[in-house]
């Protein structure tokens, strides 16, 4: 999407730390994935972040966030997406979530702020 790359470069600079979802399929390599990721986030300008890869599967997301605050990642508070199940794992978890871009009208989880572009995310934050 248009200034993503920006507008994350942005939030990196106030002090957000900047973790990027990546889903491994069945089977592939993990360490793989998360390089092509790492070179494609580079390739496009993605300010530097901590490359994470999940299996697939709704539940994969929820149960790393649940891993990272018992390890005691307290900071991980804020997820910026734009599927509704990713944010809806972050709201069962009763953590902010920013749908983006705004989906179409009553597609969004009801506690969900939405940006209706990357240039918005800043001010939902």
């Amino acid at each position: 999407m248009a200034d993503a790359a920006g507008e994350l470069a942005k939030l990196s600079q106030f002090y957000y730390g900047i973790m990027y979802v990546a889903t491994v399929p069945s089977g592939a390599d993990a360490f793989a994935i998360s390089t092509d990721t790492r070179n494609w986030l580079a390739t496009h300008k993605f300010p530097l972040g901590f490359v994470l890869t999940l299996p697939p599967g709704e539940d994969a997301l929820g149960a790393k966030i649940d891993e990272l605050h018992e390890a005691g990642w307290k900071s991980v508070k804020t997820g910026i997406g734009r599927s509704k199940v990713f944010v809806e794992t972050f709201l069962r978890r009763r953590l902010e979530a920013v749908m983006v871009p705004e989906p179409s009208k009553g597609d969004a989880p009801r506690k969900a702020k939405v940006a209706k572009d990357w240039k918005d995310i800043r001010k939902k934050l």
